[in-house]
């Protein structure tokens, strides 16, 4: 019994500060906001990278910089990074850093022969053999758009889909 008490008293301090919880002012929000996805994307200078593979196991991508766009190549096996330069066929498929709901990456289909996308906040669909697009919502609209996840906390402009 005594070493309950004991117990009991070490833990009392412990729930009794638990217990005790800062309540948020409109200011603590305010701040909060500030760092929300939409608020410091703009400050983020090459904060994704989509692997463009090649047949022989190398990969470029793109990446914007504070100077602009650059293509860079990396292999691997050697374990080099170098510039790279594609050809027009190439950056067709490369999605551009462009706001939420207006042209956002893709997402391509298991079999590699379409890709979705988000475009004015409604979903799309692009064929890659021929770049033949199709709009397959109309009404989307902003923080109500299709395939995106604009409900919770955490945010991007790749479509959500399977």
């Amino acid at each position: 019994m005594r070493k309950q008490l004991l117990i009991l008293i070490a833990i009392f301090p412990l729930c009794l500060a638990f217990s005790q919880q800062r309540v948020l002012t409109a200011e603590d929000y305010a701040r909060a906001e500030k760092f929300l996805p939409q608020n410091v994307s703009r400050l983020v200078v090459g904060g994704s990278v989509t692997p463009k593979w090649l047949p022989d196991e190398r990969f470029w991508y793109r990446n914007e910089t504070l100077n602009g766009v650059e293509y860079v190549l990396i292999d691997p096996v050697k374990r080099t990074r170098s510039p790279y330069s594609p050809s027009p066929s190439d950056t067709a498929s490369v999605p551009q850093q462009v706001g939420r709901g207006r042209g956002a990456p893709t997402v391509k289909s298991p079999d590699g022969k379409w890709e979705a996308f988000i475009r004015n906040w409604n979903l799309w669909v692009r064929e890659v053999a021929t770049g033949n697009e199709k709009q397959l919502t109309t009404d989307g609209e902003q923080n109500f758009g299709y395939a995106t996840d604009n409900a919770g906390w955490r945010k991007s402009d790749r479509p959500i889909i399977l």
